[in-house]
């Protein structure tokens, strides 16, 4: 027989996991007017990495010392569903790229088919972008 508490536990991890799923939409893609010119200055001031968590770290690191090569200044790495898992963690990853002097965002995601590389300028409030602002989209099928 299933008890009262294995139940209310139960209920409670679902829940935690419901309010984990909602944070998982990344909502900067469709906001983005992408153009095929790299974003001014993006070699000139820091970024922020926005990762899927399908990424390995083997493969972070491959990015990094590529962004390194080419002169891109990625200075911190999120994962995408930590940065949108609720209004409170938004309001202090702000706060903290702020801080941080961040410009640009970068935000990586894969498929079964291609790496996909997104670069645009950070906005500095809790939208991350302005809706229609220029976004530069780079996909690959490999690193």
């Amino acid at each position: 027989m299933v008890s009262l508490r294995s139940t209310f536990t139960a209920f409670l991890m679902l829940s935690a996991l419901s309010s984990m799923a909602q944070g998982l939409d990344n909502p900067i893609p469709e906001r983005l007017q992408f153009t095929g010119n790299v974003p001014a200055e993006l070699l000139a001031k820091r970024s922020c990495v926005f990762y899927a968590s399908s990424f390995t770290n083997d493969q972070l690191n491959t990015i990094q010392q590529s962004f390194q090569k080419s002169g891109i200044d990625a200075v911190a790495y999120f994962n995408t569903a930590m940065v949108f898992a609720g209004n409170d963690v938004i309001s202090k990853m702000v706060e903290h790229l702020n801080k941080r002097e961040i410009s640009f965002i970068v935000l990586l995601s894969k498929n079964a088919e291609n790496y996909s590389f997104t670069f645009t300028s950070f906005n500095g409030d809790d939208e991350f972008v302005n809706k229609g602002q220029p976004g530069w989209k780079v996909e690959d099928a490999s690193l």
